[in-house]
């Protein structure tokens, strides 16, 4: 039997009064699993529904799931997608895609969804610095049709799916061990240590030890927002720092206790603001589109207001009537942190922020501290700081900017 975390499938609470179709994948899910345990050798890994969220170092959502993980030494790392569907249906048009229920399949095909998950899981490698490059190790993709028999479903790579009866009495073990056996597909570089310390990165429920001074608390970030379960940190006014890798949840942890915030201002009618800012445009719109799907135009209940910094210090520079010490293309010229700090003393961005989060804290310019800074010394904001100082990509060489504070939270593995 493998190494499989979970070590046992437990089905989700509120399993009964979900809608059919979650059932059956829940289920699906199950009978795979049982596979995975019963088949496979004791030197494998197996990671049940692995599902990160994080953002790419250009600020790209690479956030993916995928229903099975499997670490192979010797060999490599082979994702599994899982589909139980009512293959009545499903149907495949002329050029190629699928359809359930008169709707194209995400990625065309549960195989295309499967290596659009494999594309992801290797950035994530990269950026965790478990791998130097994809080409380490053997990335493969795998496609379990359960209670499906109908073989013409699979035409565009009948090697890459598993059918109702493929996978039972050792057919998954033969099956994945086919995928690896050409000699281009193996990789001497999926050692066994190599594989252990993949599967503790991979583990779906991540845990990560946080050390506030002579105070340790070890919590699982994956499932409530850190500053939430340790909610002293809420009350400090004089800043918070957390530092962590490529990948370990700072972003979401970010917006999720900006969104718990936000929601008791909402609830308390306060008319309550709060800013989160960071280096990167494209990270800046992605997170202001997951606010723009919420109910924050709550009213006058609460406003949550996200820039890319550069754009906000613009902001304030044009509204001080000083368009000259900026430009489009993330710089700022001599005199703009001066200029910054003195327009927001003097009630320019009049806007008064209850908490302040400054994300990729490692890149952002001497002009932006300036303005956030003053921006927090003014309202007294809750201050939180997110960086990762081994990611500086736009200010490598230069001395750090980020502020020590009171409070400095590490996310360590």
């Amino acid at each position: 039997m493998p190494r499989i975390y979970p070590e046992t499938f437990t089905r989700p609470i509120g399993f009964e009064q979900m809608s059919d179709p979650d059932r059956r994948g829940i289920l699906g899910e199950q009978r795979v699993y049982e596979a995975l345990r019963e088949q496979l050798p004791e030197d494998w890994t197996v990671i049940y529904s692995f599902h990160p969220e994080f953002i790419g170092p250009m600020g790209e959502d690479l956030s993916f799931e995928s229903d099975f993980v499997v670490l192979v030494p010797g060999s490599g790392l082979l994702l599994i997608e899982v589909k139980h569907w009512q293959w009545d249906q499903v149907s495949i048009e002329a050029d190629g895609k699928w359809y359930r229920n008169g709707r194209p399949v995400e990625h065309g095909t549960p195989l295309g969804q499967a290596k659009g998950a494999r594309k992801k899981m290797m950035s994530y490698l990269v950026m965790r610095h478990l791998i130097s490059a994809p080409k380490d190790i053997c990335f493969r993709e795998l496609v379990v049709l359960v209670g499906c028999g109908n073989r013409a479903l699979a035409a565009e790579d009948t090697g890459a799916y598993l059918f109702e009866g493929d996978y039972e009495s050792g057919g998954l073990y033969r099956a994945i061990c086919r995928i690896f056996e050409k000699r281009y597909s193996t990789s001497a570089n999926m050692t066994p240590a190599l594989a252990a310390a993949i599967a503790g990165s991979l583990r779906n429920r991540e845990f990560y030890r946080c050390n506030l001074g002579n105070y340790e608390q070890v919590v699982d970030a994956a499932s409530q927002p850190l500053l939430q379960l340790l909610p002293a940190l809420e009350q400090s006014t004089g800043g918070i720092r957390v530092d962590g890798g490529a990948g370990c949840g700072k972003t979401y942890m970010a917006k999720s206790e900006l969104l718990r915030q936000a929601t008791r201002a909402a609830e308390r009618g306060s008319g309550e603001h709060f800013l989160y800012v960071c280096f990167n445009r494209k990270l800046a719109s992605a997170v202001r589109t997951d606010y723009e799907l919420l109910p924050y135009t709550m009213g006058e209940g609460a406003s949550v207001h996200v820039h890319a910094i550069h754009d906000l210090c613009c902001t304030i520079l044009d509204e001080a009537g000083h368009p000259e010490l900026h430009s489009e293309h993330n710089s700022m010229s001599e005199g703009a942190a001066a200029a910054l700090e003195s327009a927001i003393a003097d009630g320019v961005h009049a806007r008064d922020y209850s908490a302040i989060f400054a994300d990729e804290a490692q890149d952002i310019s001497p002009a932006g501290w300036a303005a956030i800074r003053a921006l927090q010394h003014r309202s007294n904001s809750r201050f939180y700081v997110l960086t990762d100082e081994l990611q500086n990509l736009y200010r490598r060489g230069e001395p750090t900017l980020i502020p020590e504070l009171p409070t400095r939270v590490h996310l360590t593995h």
